[in-house]
């Protein structure tokens, strides 16, 4: 299991062409499933940036991201896709489903190999909790919805055994 920020900024190689395409700048999540859907990458020198979706990715190791090949890469989400996916999950605020405020997004863990969210980890007490770093964290199952103003999660997020 990885933090996001662990992700942001490592290289993205093709394995077949031995290319360097750029770095993960940002990633688009698949809410429903609780999964990054595709990479979004800054190209390196000369070549253009691009997307990767998430099926793509050979691996997800320590020093880099592995795709098969250039013909994995797309220049833009397709427009089918782009309603289903969620950009910018960190700093979204996050609410009970009784109306808590809890607090912002701060990141989450996925799993490397399947890119699948493993947990939420929200700062709690407003700035002054940041900068304290009191934070809750849960996994996906206790999000109830993920809209574009805010994250609303089960009231049993607050109870122990999920901070």
């Amino acid at each position: 299991m990885r933090s996001i920020h662990d992700l942001l900024g490592t290289p993205i190689v093709t394995i077949q062409q031995g290319i360097r395409l750029g770095t993960v700048r940002g990633v688009e999540l698949d809410a429903t499933a609780s999964q990054i859907a595709y990479l979004h990458f800054d190209g390196e020198d000369t070549r253009a940036d691009g997307v990767v979706p998430w099926d793509r990715v050979r691996t997800a190791g320590k020093d880099a991201i592995t795709i098969e090949s250039l013909a994995d890469v797309l220049e833009a989400i397709p427009a089918a896709e782009r309603d289903r996916v969620t950009p910018d999950v960190g700093d979204r605020p996050v609410m009970t489903e009784s109306g808590t405020h809890l607090g912002h997004v701060t990141g989450y863990d996925v799993d490397e190999k399947t890119g699948r969210v493993e947990r939420y980890h929200v700062a709690t007490g407003g700035f002054l909790g940041r900068l304290t770093r009191s934070e809750i964290s849960f996994p996906p199952d206790l999000v109830r919805a993920f809209g574009p103003d805010a994250m609303v999660v089960a009231d049993e997020v607050v109870s122990p055994g999920h901070g």
